[in-house]
């Protein structure tokens, strides 16, 4: 198992470098970065953990005057289906402290950030960040997904296969733009949840109902196919392609399965992102490995 989770860290290097090789190209070129967007009038914020102590009893009477006087647009849990503080593991965080809230103009982030912050129990306060997805060149080479796989050669993945070539209990949360269902490379490695079947029924009781094939955490809804994005698949095929099938090319993770978890959506200039509560649906589900594959994050 170490060789197989070895060869996935070189895998992100791998990704990495190509982030960097685009980022000094642009510069080079004397094209701007990606820039990071926030989702208008919305923000995040943790309540500490002392939140529901008994000293805390008037502190909590007004952050709620507080949360009141701004008359929220939206004021909800971030992560109503997590593990409340009775029953969390060591080390687990507990999710149920997390809002969110949209608040409208002319009240700005600035603005109640420091109201929330002047509570003296919240954590932090941040805005909702929209990672923008790189420049994907459409050569053929380019991303190294045609023949030419000349990544596999460069982190030894052939010799690492000769030692192990992985295990499909190990999932890999791919959180990106969704993937084509029926790709013929990517079908047979996606961990199908057969507990719930697509049939309108919650079946294993976990809050989604059919999600058969994956979620799509940025419509909130069971289908992980993409809109027009293709990133996704090339995000998946590079991790965890069907190996040794004489098809396509050949996934670094060669036996292990993915779970695709679309995040990412753009219709009619529309977008829509749900990256965070990705991360939860991925752990949630059994993902021991997680891609992030995202630019200006």
């Amino acid at each position: 198992m170490f060789t197989l989770l070895r060869l996935l860290q070189l895998l992100f290097i791998f990704s990495f470098c190509l982030v960097s090789v685009a980022g000094n190209s642009q510069q080079l070129s004397g094209a701007a970065s990606p820039i990071a967007q926030v989702k208008p009038n919305t923000l995040i914020f943790k309540l500490k953990p002392d939140y529901s102590s008994y000293v805390a009893a008037e502190k909590r009477r007004q952050l709620q005057e507080t949360i009141n006087a701004i008359r929220p647009k939206v004021y909800k849990q971030k992560f109503p289906r997590a593990t409340t503080f009775p029953l969390l593991q060591p080390g687990e965080v507990d999710l149920t402290l997390i809002y969110e809230l949209e608040y409208a103009a002319p009240l700005t982030y600035d603005k109640i950030k420091r109201q929330l912050l002047a509570s003296g129990l919240v954590a932090y306060v941040e805005p909702v960040n929209i990672p923008q997805l790189l420049h994907q060149p459409n050569d053929p080479f380019a991303d190294s997904t045609g023949l030419n796989q000349y990544h596999l050669k460069q982190i030894n993945a052939y010799k690492g296969w000769e030692i192990q070539k992985g295990d499909s209990s190990i999932v890999i949360g791919i959180l990106d733009t969704g993937i084509r269902l029926t790709h013929e490379d990517l079908k047979d490695k996606i961990k199908y949840n057969y507990a719930d079947p697509v049939d309108g029924i919650d079946n294993d009781r976990d809050g989604f109902i059919d999600n058969f094939y994956g979620w799509d955490t940025a419509n909130n809804d069971n289908n992980p196919s993409p809109d027009n994005i293709e990133h996704g698949a090339l995000v998946s095929g590079v991790a965890g392609a069907s190996t040794n099938n004489a098809t396509g090319i050949a996934g670094v993770g060669y036996n292990v399965n993915i779970l695709p978890i679309k995040v990412i959506e753009s219709v009619g200039g529309v977008l829509r992102f749900g990256g965070y509560e990705g991360i939860v649906y991925a752990a949630d589900h059994g993902c021991q490995v997680i891609n992030l594959s995202w630019g200006s994050a």
